[in-house]
């Protein structure tokens, strides 16, 4: 139905009234007047301006595309209708054809979001949006925000969202954070581009708006593994953490650094692998790091592989084992990679002694690539010619230290792949490896000591305050 009234700027003002009366006196939802009549009307407004020769923008064509632009989809002229006076199909793939009333839910929610934006827009004003994200596809948000953007003009739009996808989307200087309650505190809300702390954050690590405005700490990992095996383990912990993956050792001290060079209000905690280091090498590198957990095992797999964890999974699915005879298997398992543990020792110890060569600065580039190349055959040759030695000192050292810190040392995807072998109750290593994580997350009883240690760490640092050191 064509009704050119409900343009009327004081029609609109009026639907407003009444939708807010019957919100706030009658606790009813708000509801917006028929979409396809409003549709309806500004094409005929458009086809009227055209016939009158009015250069007037065609506000038909401009939902058209901000829809399609949002879904892919084509929102046609309406068409007359013998049975109901006209009638408006969507367009989908491959030319199929459905009424308005056949969208999704989130659909129509859009397409009445935008009708809205685009009525607001004419008389201006201030519309709020309560997370839009309740009744809209993930796929949706992003566009809806697009589109709200591109529709508003003389309408000022508030959206209230905890939706990554609306607040990736929306402009930096348009962020708004809004703060739980603080005596100290007169204002509790504050703009995303005011803090050039964070600002600074997002440019040296990384991090997103969105990343920043839904996490209370940040968490920096050397890989993709912990960060999944950690989200499995303590779920809330990292629900409310963000996760940045470092890449290796040497890129976690280095983003400890940048974290500590900038005044961030959000607490902080670096983890990285113990590798092959030595008690008194961590313990110097935590002094320089306070911030830096570091796993007491080789790595978190290791952290993984405690005997009364396993034993408490084997016994749950039928094999009645004790801890202390898991704890011999691994030990059986452990000890054909001993060798391995020693030739990346040597390897370590030659590289810290001849480290690679460095060119001199100033020089060109190929003469760089001369001095590297001629360094290197040095490099090599004096490690060659230390090799022996290097190799009996650390094989001494090392079987002196096997019978206590093989579990440590041992290299642990190699040692689960022998445990899941000896254990054929599950068919891969990574079924056997879901089982125990699964286990330590749901019995903390039978948690293995590393993983609680860094739970209460990061428990801590959740709680607030300046990155301490560990105890």
């Amino acid at each position: 139905m064509v009704d050119l009234a409900m343009l009327n700027p004081e029609r609109v003002d009026q639907d407003r009234w009444n939708m807010l009366d019957s919100f706030i006196r009658q606790r009813s939802p708000m509801s917006l007047p028929s979409i396809a009549s409003y549709l309806v009307t500004l094409d005929y407004q458009a086809f009227l301006a055209g016939r009158q020769g009015l250069d007037v923008p065609n506000e038909y064509e401009r939902l058209q595309s901000a829809f399609g632009t949002a879904t892919g989809k084509g929102l046609h002229l309406p068409e007359y209708d013998p049975v109901h006076g006209s009638n408006i199909e969507v367009e989908v793939s491959a030319g199929h054809r459905h009424g308005l009333g056949a969208l999704s839910s989130g659909e129509k929610e859009m397409l009445a979001i935008m009708y809205f934006v685009r009525r607001l827009s004419a008389s201006g004003g201030i519309l709020c949006i309560d997370e839009p994200e309740q009744h809209l596809h993930p796929t949706l948000q992003a566009a809806l925000f697009k589109a709200m953007e591109g529709l508003a003009e003389r309408a000022q739009i508030l959206v209230v969202s905890h939706s990554v996808n609306l607040i990736t989307a929306a402009p930096l200087g348009g962020l708004i954070d809004l703060k739980a309650p603080d005596d100290g505190s007169a204002n509790q809300l504050e703009r995303l581009k005011e803090k050039p702390d964070r600002l600074e954050l997002m440019g040296v690590l990384g991090v997103t708006p969105a990343s920043l405005l839904q996490s209370d700490a940040i968490l920096v990992v050397e890989g993709e593994t912990d960060a999944k095996w950690l989200g499995t383990l303590f779920p809330i912990e990292l629900g409310r953490t963000h996760v940045i993956v470092a890449g290796n050792a040497d890129k976690v001290l280095a983003a400890h650094d940048a974290l500590s060079s900038l005044p961030i209000e959000l607490p902080w905690l670096c983890l990285r692998d113990r590798d092959l280091l030595k008690d008194d090498e961590i313990a110097e590198m935590q002094s320089r790091y306070p911030a830096l957990h570091v796993w007491p095992k080789r790595a978190i797999e290791s952290v993984l592989l405690d005997g009364r964890l396993i034993s408490r999974v084997l016994v749950l699915n039928g094999v009645n084992v004790t801890p202390t005879e898991v704890e011999g298997w691994l030990r059986e398992c452990a000890e054909p990679l001993q060798e391995e543990v020693l030739a990346a020792i040597v390897e370590r110890e030659l590289s810290r002694a001849f480290p690679p060569p460095v060119p001199a600065a100033g020089t060109g580039r190929f003469a760089r690539m001369e001095q590297v190349y001629r360094g290197y055959v040095e490099v090599n040759r004096n490690r060659a010619d230390e090799l022996t030695t290097v190799l009996e000192r650390e094989r001494t050292l090392l079987e002196s230290r096997w019978p206590t810190e093989w579990h440590k040392l041992a290299e642990p995807k190699a040692l689960m792949g022998n445990l899941q072998r000896r254990t054929p109750l599950f068919r891969t290593v990574s079924a056997l490896e879901t089982a125990l994580l699964v286990r330590a997350r749901e019995e903390p009883d039978f948690r293995p000591e590393g993983f609680e240690e860094f739970r209460l760490r990061l428990a801590s640092t959740l709680g607030g305050g300046a990155p301490q050191a560990r105890a």
